[in-house]
């Protein structure tokens, strides 16, 4: 299924944007939330832009700060992921 993003340097983002339905705020808002041992990450913040310019926020609602499990293929991405970054170092 993610046969076109396969090695792609953002794969892990079009995996998790495609079988999580964040929206664009949380994807940014992201930061340290992905557990791949538990296989969840969570939604505690969101980039929003206000006046002064972007900046992290809590989610709008209570409903928004949640917790979402990721799928096989999402977590195969991190993990590839996180090789490549360490391979990189």
């Amino acid at each position: 299924m993610f046969d076109v993003a396969k090695r792609e340097r953002l794969e892990a983002l079009y995996v998790l944007a495609i079988t999580t339905g964040l929206r664009q705020g949380e994807f940014l808002g992201l930061k340290r939330d992905v557990d791949l041992d538990t296989g969840t990450l969570r939604v505690r913040r969101t980039l929003t832009t206000a006046k002064g310019g972007p900046q992290l926020a809590a989610p709008k609602t209570k409903s928004s700060r949640r917790t979402v499990r990721l799928t096989q293929s999402a977590i195969k991405a991190f993990r590839s992921h996180l090789k490549r970054q360490l391979d990189e170092k």
